[in-house]
């Protein structure tokens, strides 16, 4: 079991988001933290919901063990870049297939979600080319809304820390060296959020999963 999941996003694990995910990882690994990883580009799945949720499709191997692997986390970091102000494809499929009711949510009578996922926050590492100011006035956040709220949120998973990369294209050396080095920044806050969430917690719920 580990304590944090890191996943990437990106299909190419030797990436800017990739090296963003190893920083990380690292700094996790290296206060003496567990963790696990998901290259999602490394999973044997089809991305394509056929009937869309009027009949579940049956799981891969891939996908039941990123099932548990997110059920078996405290904290899980994404990391991929926005494309067409959205999620890459592969990673879009994979959350149309893992993300499914009964697992990630349910509603009850009268049409009201119940959050499946509780217990566990989330950082989202996103790149773009987008400078800041136009992701936040031209694209009002539109993925932070759709992924962080729409997605993780209404599965319960929460908080949901934002960390996006803007400027990527015109980063030189230094710059991405420097965003690179941040990782270490949010390594540390991550761990310290999830020692004091823990710490909280009763004796009895530290050990469960998923509902």
């Amino acid at each position: 079991m580990s304590e944090i999941l890191v996943v990437l996003g990106h299909p190419n694990p030797k990436s800017f988001c990739g090296g963003l995910a190893d920083r990380y990882q690292a700094a996790i690994e290296g206060a003496g933290v567990s963790t696990a990883r998901l290259n999602i580009t490394e999973l044997n799945f089809d991305p394509i919901l056929h009937n869309g949720y009027s009949e579940i499709q049956p799981l891969e191997p891939d996908l039941v063990r990123a099932q548990q692997l997110i059920e078996e986390a405290r904290h899980i970091t994404w990391f991929f870049p926005m494309w067409w102000v959205g999620l890459p494809a592969q990673m879009k499929g994979f959350v149309d297939r893992t993300f499914l009711p009964g697992w990630a949510f349910r509603y009850k009578d009268g049409g009201f979600p119940e959050k499946l996922l509780n217990g566990r926050s989330a950082r989202v590492v996103s790149t773009m080319d987008s400078p800041g100011w136009w992701y936040r006035l031209g694209y009002r956040r539109s993925l932070s809304t759709s992924f962080g709220t729409g997605t993780l949120k209404f599965s319960g998973i929460s908080p949901v820390s934002q960390s996006p990369i803007y400027g990527v294209h015109e980063m030189n050396d230094a710059a991405r060296e420097r965003a690179l080095d941040k990782m270490l920044v949010h390594a540390k806050k991550d761990l310290r959020a999830l020692h004091k969430r823990t710490q909280s917690l009763p004796s009895w719920s530290r050990s469960t999963t998923s509902q």
